[in-house]
């Protein structure tokens, strides 16, 4: 296993976002790839349904459309209409909340809020997907900060400190969940065992708890719905 050495990790404070012609967000000039709204996409099946699809590519490398800088962190982009959504670590104090246009690169809108990491390993940055849903983006921190954006402007609707509501027993690589919404509700795995709040439910209009479950100790999987 390798563990980043302080040196090591602040060449990373600052990271590329960047996109080739012939990935997956682009087959020609008069289509566009399927929509990746959420963690392991529409209904977290992590199946893509997108047709067209290249077999082979005609060069060793992919010409670039566009880059974009971002700052270090685990999370995996969304894609939704036309525009990618992306959380990041600026710096050690911060966590923050992207906004792209799908097809230049530029940045629409950023959400900065205060995060200080506290007993987490591999600490570059958070960990969770943005989800958008309804019109909104929800992000989830590495540390339990929770926000509902308008996904258009990026406007704050709502938002939770999990870790002032909750008593939360962190786990070692912090809170991970991509937040989950379904029926009115924003599930994620919140880890507050000793409050029954393993799972937390929140009204995904207003932020309200609506529900929690299990006396648990959050793992590092993010919910999805089975029928």
């Amino acid at each position: 296993m390798r563990y980043f050495t302080s040196a090591f990790r602040e060449k990373f404070l600052h990271a590329t976002f960047s996109l080739g012609l012939a990935t997956t967000f682009a087959f020609s000039e008069v289509s566009r790839a399927e929509d990746w709204p959420e963690f392991q996409g529409s209904g977290r099946q992590n199946i893509w349904a997108e047709t067209g699809i290249v077999d082979s590519f005609t060069s060793d490398s992919l010409p670039r459309v566009w880059s974009a800088p971002v700052g270090p962190g685990y999370s995996g982009p969304t894609v939704a209409g036309d525009k990618i959504y992306v959380i990041d670590r600026p710096d050690r104090d911060l966590e923050r909340v992207l906004c792209f246009d799908r097809e230049t690169g530029k940045k629409l809108w950023e959400h900065p809020y205060e995060a200080v990491y506290k007993g987490v390993g591999y600490d570059l940055g958070p960990r969770a997907s943005v989800t958008i849903a309804d019109g909104h983006a929800y992000s989830f921190g590495t540390m339990g900060h929770l926000h509902c954006f308008d996904a258009s402007s990026g406007d704050v609707k709502w938002s939770r400190n999990l870790k002032k509501d909750y008593e939360i027993d962190f786990p070692i690589w912090g809170l991970t969940s991509s937040p989950l919404v379904e029926a009115g509700n924003v599930i994620v795995q919140a880890g507050a065992r000793e409050d029954g709040a393993c799972y937390v439910a929140f009204d995904q209009k207003t932020g309200k708890e609506t529900w929690r479950a299990f006396e648990d100790k959050a793992g590092y999987v993010s919910p999805m719905i089975i029928e």
